[in-house]
């Protein structure tokens, strides 16, 4: 197994990917029903995670424009993961392994306004495949590209020598940059979520994911959009409804803007407007110029 994972390993690497670890499918044991690999895939021994680094000046610049990251951090390189993922699964099957490779992102349950969430987190497991930490926002840092890593997850009965994950949330300092960031206030610094991992317990502060989601539509003022409405509750967490209420009221008081705007946001592929809170997290050691 340790010739497999390091040919899997080799092969990432020469598509372009920079992070490749694996878990032991258990180790995500915690995760909510059906979310867990088993209730993907029945047997399921390791969860091969890939992370790919996107260029610095596409965070660091967002506000000047948001399109170099929208496409370059968000269309293209979860292109690119995916394709890797889909190579990496097929290499699997060759050597006799069952392998299941999740879209990289905003994908069936992601489009569920209730739940909003994927099959698999893919920051859960690449904390538990040893690839970063988690920050106060729950986004992933790693070591070598601070925040700017987008990550995929593949599902294997393979059971590969698994790495240690990264349970020490050593890498942030909790500065509060990234709740500063975050458009209509979708970070909740007053509860934090809090789970356990390898008998160490984990936390980050609680995303209001129906206020996100405004975010990623780019329809609030500071989320990268062009429809600029605010959400009339200030305060407090929004329900379903409240979404809802708020995204068609957005789209009818600006009809034309928010119709070019969604055809933006898809012209490439799905994209994510905002993205705030991992532009303004820079905990990155590498010198550049």
């Amino acid at each position: 197994m340790d010739e497999l994972k390091q040919r899997l390993n080799e092969l990432a690497r020469t598509q372009g990917i920079e992070l490749f670890g694996v878990a032991p499918a258990d180790r995500l044991r915690g995760a909510p029903s059906g979310f867990r690999p088993e209730d993907y895939l029945p047997g399921a021994k390791s969860v091969i995670v890939l992370g790919a680094h996107f260029p610095e000046a596409a965070a660091l610049f967002w506000e000047r424009s948001p399109f170099p990251y929208q496409y370059y951090g968000y269309a293209i390189i979860n292109k690119e993961m995916g394709h890797t993922a889909f190579k990496l699964a097929k290499e699997l099957e060759k050597a006799g392994f069952l392998a299941l490779p999740f879209a990289p992102t905003v994908y069936p349950k992601d489009m569920d306004w209730k739940r909003q969430s994927g099959e698999i987190s893919h920051r859960h497991a690449a904390v538990a495949a040893g690839l970063g930490e988690f920050g106060l926002s729950g986004v992933v840092i790693t070591p070598d590209y601070g925040t700017r890593v987008r990550f995929i997850s593949i599902l294997t009965r393979a059971n590969l020598p698994p790495d240690p994950p990264r349970l020490k949330q050593e890498l942030c300092d909790e500065c509060g940059k990234c709740l500063e960031a975050c458009p209509n206030q979708a970070l909740r610094e007053d509860f934090r979520v809090s789970f356990e991992m390898e008998g160490t317990r984990l936390s980050y502060v609680l995303v209001d994911k129906h206020r996100c989601y405004y975010n990623i539509l780019g329809l609030g003022p500071g989320s990268g959009g062009i429809v600029n409405r605010p959400i009339r509750q200030k305060k407090g967490r929004l329900s379903e409804k409240d979404l809802s209420a708020n995204v068609t009221r957005a789209f009818l008081k600006k009809p034309k803007d928010s119709l070019v705007q969604f055809i933006m946001q898809h012209a490439v592929d799905w994209v994510d407007w905002c993205g705030r809170c991992l532009h303004a997290c820079t905990p990155n050691p590498r010198d550049l110029k």
